[in-house]
């Protein structure tokens, strides 16, 4: 059975509605709830209210249908009818417990088995059971909140036994009646346990006391022993899997422990940055981001498969994210959907999301998996079978308060860590819980027994440092030597003299008998939630590293700058504490500086502007404006005269939240009038973000100006209604909810309309409206209102990804053709049956407040045409194709009407709904007739006598369609409000379920409630006032429709009927043009350009930044070594190879140009490995070397080398120094080495000087490398071929395929193939190059340097590669194609 939760606000007392639940209310459905086993016929009669931390306890007897407060989760409120608490209060007799446990009940579980089991529960601190089994036997099973399931349950409720179980348990019948608990489960064979006694009982479960939470324990505490046939409910809450936690939080507490990361961050961060620059390489990362999250997610149901009996659990596409299938589909097809607004929005959030993780270290994972305890672990043991035996772990759980929660524990291997099949469990590891009176127990045991010991009872164990019980807590593992700085540090960190003292976890207190349980429900969801406190803990710690890293790397000037800000702050404090009028306690000042970190809480105010616009303010309870609250600081009862307000928007320069909110809204008060104006307005809350974008997108710059200058918005006669906040959870709730509904409503429309339409929406959704102009609200007049297609992607998903497999958008719209001097066929009458060379280009050269700067422009023939408009279809730049040309009808025409009573042009409008549509006037001559006409009336809706509003476009069309559009047609319908005010609408459904819509509401029905009352309404028409025209010929040309004309022509005594203009010269504003594409001739760019982004808001040279880098390059920085090899093998200048002595120097690879030049400049020779092999264990750990001829090197460049590197090592005979130093220095993750190699070569080209004395390679060897060059072409160019054959596309030139990890090229005029590497193909140097002719491959050269042959050539890897991997694919594709076409023939051969 579900149970469903109506959400309502409890302030309010009201339901919050939500337009896709089938009842109008937001209605929450959960499964398998330990709630429903105690209440197993109350589906509908449970209800979420919430609350924050102004709420009071007042609000929490608020219910809109009389219920009760129940149970608390948090800021989560279960009511339910009164007749319920009764049991609630036997399951939790003391009233904290129905706040510290509600989230046991309202928890869904996965699956959920009801029926008798036999139960032994043990006391997990003695092994007491009922003497069923020896203590010391039953104390092994179990933990705190752990215990032990019985392979034959385990598969009944999970459908395995290779997992570790959370679980929800509650007892409905037998002795246990009215227990309830959680915990976790091991499946465990329980059937050969050591019996105390002849009683052979089969067990089912094994629970430690510890596992039940709620009843009453002073009195009646649970009892050991073994309970047979109860009736339990037993729930699957989750269950244990490998993965992944980021160890962001950990870093803070080793500052000089971070140079392990750091090298890895800033290589993602430059692979990063490489991505964002071509759209597609974004959309490719977020679709194998959202592949790689699913896989990690997923792991281990392979095992549940064998589990099953050969079931399948079979995860269907229709499962997926939609967005990731339509960005999926899109990259398999054109791409077409990238430049989306939709699309667009998403990639950028995603990038946002990415760059946020890497700056703040969320890239950074440890193995993650759920603990279980084991007694055969000792304090300092941890047992995790991914890593070998006796390897030391870094292992910490999650809140991390600080480093005491960070263990560095020995591996070893215990039998709990195996399932009752004897494979390893999965995502479990097995940790010590032994306690510090155990640690003494033991230790006092050994020294008893004649052995000595150094361990010493620990101020704490490792559980209590990470705070650990066994209900499902999980925590992070990685091996120690992967990062020995980090270990190094949290190491002497974590030594007695340096720890943190112990934090006491301090029992759960009960409240007085007197406390009401909606008093209890407020103190226990305290607003100041661990989470925050944590983070403020984390900060405190990191303002500690900080000081040590000034202290270790800052300069003078750094650490005397940062002492003076830090006492300049505490000088503030100080004086605002002993201010003599007002003083400030400085824990007070914490205390605010807690409640800015908090999230937004409280009600919300709707505001709804004359003009329409909505826009919300919320953190009201900060401000407690008096319109809205009491002296005590109440909510009052709104008045319906709040619908005049006034407000006024500033910036919030500094009130609270300025950074999350950077727009605050004032209120004026009725009650205080004030002879200054700004006096009488005070402030009222904080312009929500979303708000704030709405109006920056609304407003005229002039009033944004006023905003940002403090003088501020002010607007004037608003309507505003309370509206209660939605949680985060909330939100998530109300999409699932519309995503149902639009399921839904796919499924009514039958299969041969959907495409249809699924177009239609599509174009309504991407289609623009308008604004009418003018208002005190400064809002701009006529602005398009672009719209995003969000419905047509959720409703029509599939019909949207099958479109995508060809080019849709074919019809490109280009805007300013009019604009001469950009427009280089400016004047040129197109042909719209002929096909022209076009391509899509950007222009970035132009200066940044261009109209045409950084926008799509159409090139034709090879001259600038006019830009892409914004709203418009695009192709990505560098698109080249052939595509016809055809101006667009406009909309409006300038008259030079030549009276000399007038001389300016007159504009008129609606050309396109009147007589001369679809023509084009270019300075044609015409006698005109001013003239008076009559608009057609407009459809209204009347209630009564009464007009109750004018009838949309669409609806009249509906109307019109159904033959109902009849004057003083009556229909009988419902009327459903939306919206107060100026821009409130209705909407109107009959008795069949047809809906319209009703717009401009006379001014009397604006306050009206409507809420899906029947009526009946007449259809009307209000006639419009007659408009003037000109007309041509006795025909309609336009009509009058701007304002400044009108007015000249009035001015001038012209605005008369019948007034004539026989000299009058027309022209039409054509300002836009479509570009029809022919698809087959697109030809995509390789490399995509992306659009430069606005102008960057942070200052790269500002101090901080520079700071910031000279820390980083500091932390990160390889300690140069010195070594003397004696037998190194130096050529000759006539080739030979000697065996000499040579002084070696090892830098960091990121150094090596600038050491190389300091060398040269010092007259020292050196040369680099003759063989790169020789240094590979240096470049796995990011250094370069140098050699240099020991005799030529003077004493004034020795010296400062030895006294830089500390020590001269050996690097020949034993002991070999030098090889230890670098073999005990961590290699550097291989991505990393591969990009410090690439970019050292280019820096060393470009940094190495002229004069650079360097020995000279032997001819011989360079004849070597072509002539292995040559061999491996030849061994992989039929399969680069066939590569080709199977997955190129056309180029101009010939064809292109692109890989994975390599891009192949055919050059037609010259019967090449070439293969670069992926995304180089701009490179003049590609890695292989082939002629082809009579079917045979002639390699060719790729460099005219034996430097570029070196870097660039082909690498025996590669070769490897292609043969082993890429070779067997192509070989089935091609099998693949020869039996299709063989199919195809002989299907042929039988017709």
């Amino acid at each position: 059975m579900t149970l469903k939760f109506r959400h309502f606000d409890t302030r309010l007392n009201e339901w919050i509605k939500n337009p896709s639940d089938p009842s109008g209310i937001l209605t929450e459905e959960l499964d398998n709830t330990l709630l429903e086993a105690f209440f197993p016929n109350a589906e509908n009669d449970f209800s979420f209210g919430h609350l924050d931390e102004n709420s009071a306890a007042q609000d929490l007897y608020n219910h809109p249908e009389g219920d009760i407060l129940l149970l608390s989760s948090g800021g989560r409120l279960v009511y339910g009818p009164q007749e319920y608490l009764s049991q609630i209060e036997a399951l939790c007799p003391d009233h904290k417990d129905r706040g510290a446990y509600g989230s046991i009940f309202i928890g869904a579980c996965q699956n959920a088995i009801l029926r008798p089991l036999n139960i032994l529960i043990i006391n997990d601190e003695t092994g007491e059971n009922g003497n069923i089994l020896p203590n010391d036997v039953a104390w092994r099973l179990v933990g705190d909140c752990h215990g032990k399931i019985s392979p034959q349950l385990a598969r009944e409720l999970s459908g395995s036994v290779s997992h570790v179980l959370q679980h929800r348990l509650g007892c409905l019948g037998g002795e246990l009646d009215g227990r309830f608990g959680k915990g976790t489960l091991a499946p465990k064979h329980l059937d050969n346990l050591p019996r105390s006694s002849q009683d052979k009982t089969c067990i089912d479960l094994v629970l430690p006391t510890s596992s039940f939470k709620g009843g009453d324990k002073k009195n009646n505490p649970i009892q050991p022993g073994l309970y047979t046939n109860q009736r339990v409910w037993l729930g699957e809450k989750d269950r244990s899997q490998q993965g992944t936690v980021a160890i962001s939080q950990t870093l803070d507490c080793a500052p000089f422990g971070i140079k392990d990361f750091l090298r890895q961050i800033e290589q993602e961060a430059l692979e990063l940055a490489e991505i964002q620059k071509d759209p597609r390489q974004v959309a490719l990362h977020y679709c194998n981001a959202y592949e790689q999250f699913q896989k990690n997610r997923q792991q281990s149901l392979d095992d549940i498969t064998e589990e099953s009996e050969g079931s399948e659990l079979e995860f269907e596409e229709s499962q997926d994210p939609l967005m990731y299938r339509l960005i999926k589909a899109d990259l398999e097809g054109h791409c077409q959907l990238l430049s989306s607004q939709k699309v667009v929005d998403e990639l950028e959030r995603f990038m946002q999301n990415q760059w946020r993780d890497l700056a703040v270290g969320k890239s950074l994972k440890f193995n993650r998996a759920m603990i279980i305890p084991s007694k055969d672990l000792i304090n300092g043991e941890i047992c995790d079978l991914r890593f070998p035996e006796g390897e030391e772990l870094l292992n910490f759980r999650s809140p991390y308060l600080n480093s005491n929660g960070m263990c560095i524990s020995q591996n070893k291997y215990v039998a709990d860590a195996f399932d009752p099949e004897g494979k390893p469990f999965i995502g479990v590891v097995v940790v010590n819980d032994e306690t510090r009176e155990r640690i003494a127990q033991r230790i006092e045991a050994l020294r008893n027994a004649g052995i000595t010991t150094d361990e010493v009872v620990p101020t704490e164990t490792e559980s209590e440092r990470q705070g650990r019980d066994f209900d499902g807590d999980t925590i992070g593992t990685e091996t120690a030597k992967r990062y020995p700085h980090f270990t190094e540090e949290v190491g002497r960190r974590n030594l007695p003299e340096n720890a943190y003292d112990p934090i006491k976890k301090e029992a759960k207190a009960s409240f007085p008998a007197d406390k009401s349980f909606e008093e209890i429900a407020i103190f226990m969801a305290d607003g100041i939630s661990v989470g925050v406190i944590n983070n403020h803990a984390t900060a405190l710690e990191a303002l500690e590293s900080e000081i040590d890293l000034f202290r270790e790397y800052g300069t003078g000037s750094q650490k005397q700058n940062y002492v003076q800000t830090v006492g300049q702050h505490y000088l503030q404090l100080i004086a605002q504490e002993n201010h003599h009028e007002s003083p400030v306690p400085i824990k007070e000042q914490y205390r605010d500086f807690i409640i800015q970190f908090k999230t937004e809480k409280g009600p919300i105010l709707r505001i709804q502007t004359q003009k329409g616009t909505e826009i919300e303010v919320s953190n009201l309870t900060q401000y407690k404006h008096p319109t809205l609250f009491g002296a005590n600081g109440e909510l009052k009862k709104l008045d319906p005269s709040l619908s005049q307000l006034n407000i006024k928007i500033i910036e919030n320069q500094k009130g609270l939240h300025q950074k999350t909110h950077r727009w605050k809204v004032l209120a004026q008060e009725s009650s205080q009038v004030a002879s200054d104006e700004s006096s009488q307005f005070l402030p009222l809350g904080t312009l929500s973000e979303h708000s704030r974008q709405i109006l920056t997108s609304l407003l005229n710059e002039e009033s944004l100006a006023r905003i940002k200058s403090g003088e501020g918005l002010i607007t004037k006669n608003v309507s505003v209604e309370v509206a209660s906040p939605l949680s985060q959870r909330q939100v998530k709730l109300m999409f699932r909810k519309a995503y149902d509904f639009l399921g839904e409503f796919n499924q009514t429309i039958p299969q041969e309309q959907k495409r249809a339409m699924a177009a239609a929406c599509w174009h309504l959704g991407t289609n623009r409206g308008g604004e009418d102009q003018g208002g005190d609200s400064g809002e701009k007049g006529n602005r398009p209102e672009y719209k995003i297609s969000n419905f047509s992607f959720a409703a029509f998903p599939e019909q949207v990804i099958e479109q995508l497999q060809q080019l849709q958008f074919t019809n490109l719209t280009v805007t300013g053709i009019h604009v001469a001097e950009s427009n280089q066929h400016y004047g040129r009458v197109w042909d719209s049956t002929q096909k022209l060379p076009i391509e899509i280009l950007v222009r970035q050269d132009l200066p940044s407040d261009h109209p045409r700067y950084n926008r799509p422009l159409v090139v034709v023939e090879g001259q600038e045409f006019a830009p892409l408009e914004s709203r418009s279809a695009h192709l990505p730049i560098g698109t080249q194709a052939l595509a016809s040309i055809e101006a667009n009808p406009s909309h409006t025409l300038s008259v030079q009407l030549n009276d000399p009573r007038i001389n300016q042009p007159i504009q008129i409008g609606k050309v396109q709904q009147h007589s001369f549509a679809n023509q084009t006037f270019r300075d044609e001559s015409a006698a005109l007739t001013l003239s008076f006409i009559k608009p057609e009336p407009t459809p209204v809706i009347k209630l009564g006598h009464q007009i109750l509003g004018e009838l949309d476009q669409a609806s009249i069309h509906i109307l019109e369609a159904a033959g109902r559009l009849v004057d003083g047609k009556t229909l009988e319908v419902s009327l459903q409000g939306q919206g107060k005010g100026y821009g409130s609408y209705l909407i109107a459904t009959t008795a069949l379920g047809n809906s319209f819509r009703i717009n401009k509401l006379s001014k009397s029905f604006w306050e009206h409630s409507f809420n899906d009352q029947f009526v009946a309404v007449t259809v009307g028409f209000k006639e419009r006032s007659p408009e003037p025209v000109l007309m041509k010929g006795g025909k309609v040309l336009g009509v009058l429709t701007q304002k400044e004309s009108k007015q000249v022509l009035s001015k001038a005594g012209l605005l008369v009927e019948g007034q004539q203009f026989p000299n009058a010269v027309v022209n039409s504003h054509v300002t836009t043009a479509t570009v029809t594409v022919d698809p087959d001739t697109v030809v995509y760019p390789q490399s995509w350009t992306k659009l430069a982004p606005e102008a960057d808001q942070c200052n790269s040279d500002s101090p901080l930044l520079q700071d910031s880098r000279r820390f980083r390059t500091k932390l990160t920085q390889l300690p140069p070594l010195l070594f003397l090899k004696e037998d190194y093998e130096w050529t000759t200048a006539n080739g030979q190879v000697e065996e000499q002595p040579a002084l070696g120097l090892s830098v960091d690879a990121r150094l090596i140009p600038a050491t190389k030049e300091w060398l040269s400049a010092q007259g020292v020779q050196w040369e680099e490995a003759f063989d790169p092999d020789w240094v590979e264990l240096e470049r796995q750990r990011g250094y370069e070397v140098v050699f240099m001829k020991p005799d030529l090197v003077p004493l004034s460049v020795l010296e400062p080398l030895l006294e830089r590197c500390g020590e001269l090592l050996q690097a020949s005979g034993q002991p070999n120094t030098y090889l230890e130093r670098i073999e005990s220095l961590p290699k550097l993750p291989s991505f990393v080495v591969s990009k410090l190699g690439g970019s050292m070569v280019k820096e060393v080209h470009n940094s190495v000087p002229p004069t650079t004395s360097v020995v000279p390679l032997p001819p011989s060897y360079k004849a070597e490398l072509e002539f292995l060059q040559a061999q491996r072409t030849e061994a992989i160019a039929e399969i680069v071929h066939n590569f080709l054959y199977l997955e190129g596309k056309p180029t101009p030139t010939g064809a292109i395929a692109i890989g994975k990890s390599n891009t192949a090229v055919w050059d037609t005029a010259r019967s090449e193939l070439l293969l670069y590497s992926r995304g180089e193909t701009d490179s003049s140097v590609p890695k292989m190059r082939a002629k082809y002719e009579g079917g045979c491959y002639t390699p060719l050269p790729i460099a005219d340097t034996l430097e570029k042959l070196q870097h660039y050539g082909l690498q025996p890897q590669e070769v490897e590669h292609f043969l082993t991997q890429v070779q067997p694919l192509v070989k089935a594709r091609l099998q693949q194609l020869q039996e299709v076409h063989h199919s195809k023939q002989q299907s042929g051969v039988q017709r």
